[in-house]
């Protein structure tokens, strides 16, 4: 069985019942339709597909896959990793992702989380109540989202340079490694939702970006040190109801932290 504890290790509170240019413009993402046109798949990072003549073939045109969302199948094969969180990885399924940046959360005070963490974990074994669950929720991811919320650290992401490399990077094997939906470069981290495409594991996916794009960035910058927090929250997606969860928590960061600029966003949430 999943424990409750595991489920519960992601960057943002669990749903409530279970729980390229340099144009200024934000980065569009979106699932072209069967016959989009070559210029439209490129602008969102998928190779166009080469032209073919199919008239007097008897050749059926290919057409344009849409992905299939795939939740977390408890009962399908599972890889887990543990460093200091639980990274559970399940082939073809959906994750939602948050990373940050080195400096975005004091030492001492990240450092008082996890003792306070683990001490919170020992004092409430399995299985948790709902009424656990939902003050688990509160006292850490919830709060450590508040925290990156702030606006510690330096906030390089905010800088429109800076932002775009990190975006272009997410869209650049879109459609090939991976199928990315929602997005949010925020000033100090970045939450997306992705599905790797089958061959394809999350762990290289989130070296391939964070390695990238900390080279880019420290080139840009002209300056040296560490650009990302080594350990990356992931959490597999169970269902449509969290899947939607996730989708507006996104949509709604830059608001919720109080941002009307310095933010690139993908959302389809209205």
């Amino acid at each position: 069985m999943i424990s409750a504890q595991e489920k519960s290790s992601i960057g943002v509170p669990p749903v409530a019942a279970r729980s390229h240019e340099n144009t200024g413009e934000t980065p569009v993402l979106r699932k072209e339709p069967v016959g989009a046109s070559s210029r439209e798949e490129s602008s969102i990072g998928v190779p166009p597909v080469a032209a073919r003549s199919h008239e007097n073939t008897g050749e059926t045109p290919a057409l344009l896959e849409t992905p299939v969302l795939q939740y977390f199948n408890p009962y399908g094969g599972l890889s887990i990793s543990a460093r200091n969180l639980p990274h559970w990885e399940q082939q073809d399924a959906i994750y939602f992702i948050t990373f940050r940046l080195a400096d975005s959360l004091p030492k001492g005070k990240l450092v008082q989380w996890q003792e306070e963490r683990h001490q919170w974990l020992k004092a409430h074994p399995e299985p948790l109540s709902e009424d656990d669950q939902e003050e688990y929720s509160k006292q850490f991811p919830e709060r450590l989202n508040q925290w990156l919320d702030a606006g510690a650290g330096a906030c390089i992401l905010k800088q429109q340079e800076v932002g775009e490399i990190v975006a272009t990077a997410l869209n650049y094997f879109n459609g090939q490694r991976y199928n990315l939906y929602d997005f949010v470069v925020m000033p100090n981290h970045v939450h997306l939702l992705v599905q790797p495409i089958s061959g394809n594991n999350l762990s290289k996916i989130m070296h391939s970006w964070k390695s990238f794009t900390a080279h880019e960035i420290t080139k840009h910058l002209n300056q040296a040190g560490m650009i990302w927090q080594d350990e990356s929250y992931d959490h597999l997606v169970r269902n449509e109801e969290e899947y939607l969860h996730f989708r507006r928590y996104i949509a709604n960061n830059p608001e919720k932290a109080g941002l009307s600029f310095g933010v690139i966003s993908h959302s389809t949430v209205g």
